[in-house]
């Protein structure tokens, strides 16, 4: 039997590009696709990377199993925790079935 794949979708302010980066990449997490400077509008308010709505979002898709995207998600409300003003992210699970 096949093992269960999920896709993660994670949408975060680019400003911690760096650190969230570095805790996937310490939790062995290899594969992805990462979009860059999105605009949009979410807890955080409106984000154009402009001077009146200034900062961007990246976007993180991630394939992987369900008990890693939890593992991925505890990581990443944890390292948000950490921070005095938290960053926006959201985090989504969908399934996912390659074709």
């Amino acid at each position: 039997m096949a093992q269960e794949t999920v896709l993660l979708l994670i949408v975060y302010d680019r400003a911690v590009d760096t650190d969230l980066m570095q805790r996937l990449e310490a939790l062995g997490i290899e594969g992805y696709t990462k979009l860059h400077d999105a605009e949009g509008k979410g807890g955080r308010g409106i984000k154009r990377g402009d001077p009146v709505f200034p900062g961007l979002n990246n976007l993180l898709l991630i394939a992987t199993t369900p008990e890693k995207a939890a593992t991925i998600a505890q990581t990443l409300r944890a390292m948000q925790d950490e921070y005095a003003v938290k960053p926006g992210i959201s985090i989504w699970q969908l399934p996912a079935h390659a074709l």
